[in-house]
């Protein structure tokens, strides 16, 4: 008989522990993926953004400056006054 009463205090004890499982953590879990769900929603709705821009914005020497030019390997020259002498 006594080994009857530790079985039954036993499924007790484990369907009282799965109530409290099922009640809070459970729970918890799906915020926990929901954050991360939001977040990945967010990182695709930035790389959606940025390429967007990437496309749309101005090019590099579109508009070029006076006295920048760039070389043929796409590095920026800068063609400097000559000083003078305050004369």
């Amino acid at each position: 008989m006594k080994s009857f009463v530790r079985v039954a205090v036993t499924g007790v004890a484990c369907v009282a522990l799965l109530k409290l499982f099922v009640t809070f953590f459970i729970p918890l879990f799906g915020m926990v993926l929901g954050l991360l769900a939001l977040t990945v929603k967010l990182a695709a709705i930035a790389a959606v953004v940025w390429f967007v821009w990437s496309i749309l914005r101005p090019r590099r020497g579109a508009g070029r400056e006076e006295g920048v030019d760039l070389d043929e390997k796409n590095e920026i020259v800068v063609e400097e006054e000559a000083e003078s002498d305050g004369e």
